[in-house]
């Protein structure tokens, strides 16, 4: 992911979304930039992070458990993993950026 994913490009296209105020606003794919469809997620949406901003969640997976990568701004702490049975194992990629899949 660290070489694929265009981690600038993401948050250019992000800083030009409209402020919806809603905590999670799916977008359509046909908007979703170059940076984001070379990575064909099964999911992407906009969900709100710390201070109020913006971040891309996109994941892929399915029925045996989901894996992504969160794009936010570079002030953005990677949160600690969630060990619950069914919480997230969280990476950092670079700042304000990390990975993650399930533990299930």
């Amino acid at each position: 992911m660290h070489k694929e994913a265009n981690i600038a490009g993401i948050r250019k296209w992000m800083s030009e979304l409209p402020e919806t105020g809603e905590d999670t606003v799916s977008v359509d794919q046909a908007i979703w930039p170059d940076a984001i469809l070379k990575l064909s997620p099964k999911y992407a949406r906009i969900i709100r992070v710390e201070d109020h901003a913006q971040a891309l969640r996109a994941e892929w997976g399915g029925v045996f458990g989901h894996w992504g990568l969160v794009v936010g701004p570079e002030k953005m702490e990677t949160p600690p993993s969630d060990k619950r049975p069914i919480g997230e194992y969280r990476l950092k990629l670079t700042a304000g950026a990390y990975v993650f899949h399930e533990m299930q």
